[in-house]
């Protein structure tokens, strides 16, 4: 394949189902791989009609469906640029993209979403089209109009712009990566390659499909023959139990609730364990001391269940894995497959290879066949020794061609080696075990410098704190002028209601509920036990707990990440309030 074309074309005679889904009503519907290359045709010709051209940008905004992949390759098929986002993006930031990616078209997904945006339209917009809905131009009319115009797709090359994925924002303003047809063609095959994906798979699909990775699994089980099932995350549980995919895209959030649940099970299964065993498992329960290695016999048939029974891989990106659900969720016989990549990117870097086991543990794996991997000085970017941490940086034709109008930040993300090579700085911290397997440890900007000059990689604390059930999400700093780490802690609600009726405490609401002394010296306590088990430099001396949940695309990714800077702006009050004059924590 040359382009994203030759993709489009090779739909037309491939056999069996390509989308399914259900309906509101709860039936499952599908379309096969003809069926869904004729729906792409008819978008081409639907776009083109409309007057699209190749080379206009065109902002799609919408969600996980069946229809999306279709829509952004029909752009792509007659040359044009998509510019995606999902429909859960603030106002501010979908209007900041809209002017500054230089759209010509806008595709919305109802009429909500186009009110978020109708007093930001500039004047270039041509058009606007409603992929759901009556307003505007209605696709399906668009679609209707133009079924019977002849069709031809225009040239184009495999430097062409494919589209421009505004970055999630974690350190200020997103930033547009322009990435390439061969961008994408130097990637997924691979990767579908690697890691022996079929025609007999069944993936489900749940992430939000602009941003990079689950565009990636879009066209692997295309590529693949493979059928694609559509869901939302709040009906996974449900869909992954009747559905029984054996291919699973999310990211490590989703397990560490599947990994909290399973807890609960092994605290039942423990208090009906009789003999020396179920003494020592109670004990370990009871003193924090969680048996990673440990899956009664009833939850690993639970969990096996719960994913439908015949999972032969999940596939695990968006963020870092924590080790101990690594741990976990092998011994529970499902297999994780960690990659590592960017939007930068197109977007896998490496990935592990299914059946290595415990020899790829706690990595990121083997670096895909035809990408370069150095690790190298951020300041000088000079290659270090082996086995050194230093920043990963990346060669090859997966990486992206620059930001759009961001020359300066291009330069600074793209250096030279001096021999014509060029290699992106990812920013992440990393080095090569002896198997030559990559083992990343943070990201340089996220380092806290400690007191005596070490450096503190937040997320390894967040990770520890985190994998409480009574924990959603947590933020480790160190305010400026002080020597101490403190945290926000993000309760996690569903896991505290039960708590409080478990142990008779009255929940009104969140905010009521942190207040009383029984959830308090919950929290305490959990603290208590990841400060006993901890290096000196990372205990935390203080930590405040917040009485509502992280904002999406405010203050965390839609691939859930934490947006460091945006956090301790929004909570500053809590933030400020953890730490006295003298540096000594305050009451949560």
């Amino acid at each position: 394949m040359k382009n994203l074309q030759d993709l489009v074309a090779s739909l037309e005679h491939k056999p069996g189902t390509a989308k399914s889904w259900r309906t509101d009503e709860g039936a499952k519907e599908s379309l096969t791989f003809e069926e869904y290359h004729r729906r792409v045709i008819a978008l081409s010709k639907a776009f083109s009609g409309l007057g699209i051209k190749p080379d206009d940008h065109v902002m799609h905004v919408a969600d996980n469906n069946p229809d999306w992949v279709a829509v952004s390759l029909a752009l792509n098929n007659i040359g044009a640029v998509d510019v995606p986002r999902g429909s859960d993006s603030s106002e501010e930031e979908l209007a900041y993209i809209l002017d500054h990616s230089d759209a010509k078209y806008l595709l919305v997904k109802d009429e909500r979403t186009y009110e978020k945006l109708a007093d930001a339209i500039p004047e270039r917009v041509r058009a606007v089209v409603s992929l759901e809905g009556d307003f505007a131009a209605p696709l399906e009319q668009l679609v209707t109009a133009f079924a019977d115009d002849d069709y031809q797709s225009p040239p184009v090359d495999e430097d062409d712009l494919s589209c421009i994925i505004y970055t999630s924002g974690t350190t200020g303003k997103p930033k547009g990566v322009m990435l390439t047809h061969k961008n994408f063609l130097s990637n997924f095959p691979i990767l579908a390659e690697v890691e022996g994906m079929r025609d007999d798979d069944v993936w489900m699909s749940i992430l939000p499909p602009w941003h990079v990775f689950q565009r990636a699994a879009e066209y692997c089980s295309l590529h693949t023959s493979a059928e694609m099932f559509h869901t939302t995350p709040a009906k996974a549980a449900q869909e992954l139990a009747e559905i029984r995919p054996t291919i699973f895209p999310t990211v490590p959030r989703l397990w560490e609730s599947i990994y909290a649940k399973a807890m609960k099970q092994t605290h039942r299964a423990a208090q009906e364990m009789s003999g020396p065993s179920g003494v020592l498992l109670r004990a370990m329960l009871r003193g924090g001391i969680i048996p990673k290695l440990y899956v009664p016999g009833k939850v690993k048939d639970s969990l096996q269940e719960r994913v439908g029974g015949r999972m032969r891989f999940a596939v695990s990106g968006g963020g870092p894995l924590p080790g101990y659900l690594d741990d976990y969720f092998r011994k529970a016989g499902i297999d994780i497959v960690e990659g590592y990549g960017m939007t930068e990117t197109s977007p896998v870097i490496a990935a592990r290879v299914r059946g290595e086991g415990k020899k790829s543990r706690y990595t990121v794996g083997y670096p895909l066949p035809n990408v370069d991997v150095r690790i190298a000085d951020p300041d000088t970017n000079e290659p270090l020794l082996p086995r050194m941490y230093g920043e990963v940086q990346v060669s090859g034709p997966l990486v992206m061609k620059g930001y759009y109008k961001d020359s300066e930040g291009t330069r600074r993300a793209l250096v030279d080696d001096g021999d014509g090579k060029e290699w992106l700085k990812t920013g992440d911290r990393g080095r090569f075990d002896r198997y030559g397997h990559l083992k990343l440890r943070g990201r340089y900007k996220d380092i806290i410098l400690g007191p005596d000059g070490e450096n503190i990689d937040p997320t390894s604390l967040e990770e520890r704190l985190t994998k409480h059930d009574l924990v959603e999400h947590s933020l480790v700093f160190r305010p400026e002028g002080s020597r101490f780490l403190f945290a926000l802690i993000v309760p996690h609600e569903a896991s505290l209601r039960e708590y409080c009726e478990e142990h008779g405490i009255s929940y009104g609401s969140l905010a009521e509920a942190l207040e009383t002394p029984g959830v308090r010296d919950a929290y305490n306590e959990l603290l208590r036990m990841y400060n006993g088990s901890a290096k000196q430099h990372h205990r935390i001396k203080g930590w405040r707990l917040l009485d509502s949940p992280l904002k999406v695309g405010q203050e965390i990714t839609t691939t859930l990440k934490l947006k460091r800077k945006e956090i301790l702006e929004s909570r500053r009050y809590e933030a400020e309030g953890l730490v006295s004059d003298k540096g000594f924590t305050k009451s949560i």
